[in-house]
Order: C-alpha cells, then sequence, then structure tokens
C-alpha cells in the first residue's frame, strides 16, 4: 500500500498536478453576466495583511461594479487595493472585458488581525456587484512558489 501512495505522488509531481492548483485553475462562480474564476490567497507573515486575487469575466453587454467585499467568519472584510496599495471604494468590471485582480496591481487585502491559515485552507469571500449582486466564493490559500503555476495564459 505504502508503495501504491508513493507511486501516485511521484505520478503527481511528474505531470505537474497538483490538486490544490487545479482547483484554483478550474474553479468558476458565475453571478448573471459575471464569472469569478482563479481565486486564491497567500498566507500572511506574521502579523502582515494577507493578498487576496480573483479575476471576474464580464459576457454582458453592460458594465458592472465591485462595490463590497467580506471576509468570512473570523476574517475582517478585505480593503480593495489598486497597484499602489492606495484603497479603492469600488472596482469596475468592464462589459465584454475582466476585471484581473493579481500580484503587483489590483488587488484584495485583509488587514491583520488574521486567524491563522496555511497551504491548502480556503478563505469564503462574499463579493457585492452593483448589478449583478452577491455571490460567496473560497478562495484557496496556496504558496508564494506557486503564484506563476496558477497565472492566466
Amino acid at each position: 500500500m505504502r508503495r501504491v501512495l508513493l507511486a501516485l505522488g511521484l505520478a503527481a509531481a511528474c505531470t505537474g498536478s497538483d490538486p490544490l492548483l487545479e482547483r484554483v485553475r478550474s474553479a468558476e462562480v458565475t453571478i448573471g453576466d459575471l464569472d469569478v474564476a482563479r481565486a486564491y490567497a497567500l498566507p500572511p507573515f506574521t502579523d502582515a495583511p494577507m493578498p487576496l486575487y480573483l479575476t471576474v469575466t464580464n459576457r454582458g453587454a453592460t458594465a458592472d461594479t465591485l462595490v463590497a467585499v467580506r471576509g468570512g467568519e473570523g476574517f475582517p472584510a478585505p480593503m480593495m487595493h489598486g497597484s499602489g496599495m492606495g484603497m479603492l471604494d469600488a472596482l469596475p468590471v468592464p462589459a465584454g472585458g475582466a476585471l484581473r485582480l493579481e500580484p503587483g496591481a489590483l488587488h484584495l487585502m485583509f488587514d491583520p488581525p488574521l486567524p491563522p491559515v496555511a497551504r491548502g485552507d480556503s478563505i469564503a469571500v462574499t463579493l457585492t456587484f452593483r448589478r449583478a449582486g452577491s455571490v460567496t466564493i473560497w478562495a484557496p490559500v496556496i504558496g508564494y512558489d506557486e503564484v506563476d503555476a496558477v497565472r492566466e495564459e
């Protein structure tokens, strides 16, 4: 049995297939004309904020706006930040376009104090859009060394 599990682990390592990273790449939630995908968080350093990233694609002909974000149980409401770390009140989702929250650009940030999280945990986050309404997503926590593996092509 141990050899079989070791062989399966080696096979997964050789193919680059990691279930957590595959979940980030493939999970998608739809609300109205909006698709929310590629959601993930990075573990915070001691007493540091925790960033959260995702992509919202608007398949519709009318723009929408992300107007509020609420953290799950034990988490504060994350702040919306621009690439220069300035806080924002809302983030536009263009018609026929996408809102990409990614490292070095727009992102969400949970400020401490935070419950302990580690790779493999998931964070519930409720996104509220002006037109589409509210939807709760689950953002897995991945390692800093895995960010490039989940970026959009």
